[in-house]
């Protein structure tokens, strides 16, 4: 609950809008996150509507042919939104921040069942 009132008050006083809290039990994120959601958030205000939806569907591994006809727009108009948003690159980045707070709360969780084992361990050794 913390992390995330903390994370709420980051984004309004950033005007951001994604952010990261509490993937260390110090509650700090790896340095490159933070900074890296801050140019993928800049970026995203120049954004249009399809554009969006075009990351959505990336992000969802939709076929370029599916999102080209749910949009109503060619493939290449797909193309082009993938190229000159980077969305490639968007997508590693959101992969990585993924996999850095999969990690993050599997340390957590790794440390909670050593504390909780340690604590068994010790009761039963009473």
């Amino acid at each position: 609950f913390y992390h995330a009132r903390d994370g709420i008050v980051a984004l309004k006083k950033t005007g951001h809008r994604y952010t990261v809290q509490g993937l260390d039990s110090d509650g700090s994120a790896p340095l490159w996150l933070q900074p890296t959601l801050d140019l993928v958030s800049h970026q995203r205000q120049k954004w249009q509507a399809n554009r969006v939806h075009i990351l959505a569907g990336m992000m969802a591994q939709k076929p370029v042919a599916e999102m080209a006809e749910s949009l109503g727009i060619s493939e290449q108009a797909v193309y082009a939104n993938i190229r000159d948003g980077a969305l490639d690159s968007i997508v590693e980045i959101f992969a990585a921040s993924s996999a850095s707070m999969q990690a993050g709360l599997d340390e957590g969780l790794d440390e909670g069942l050593e504390e909780g084992a340690d604590k068994i361990t010790k009761g039963a050794c009473r």
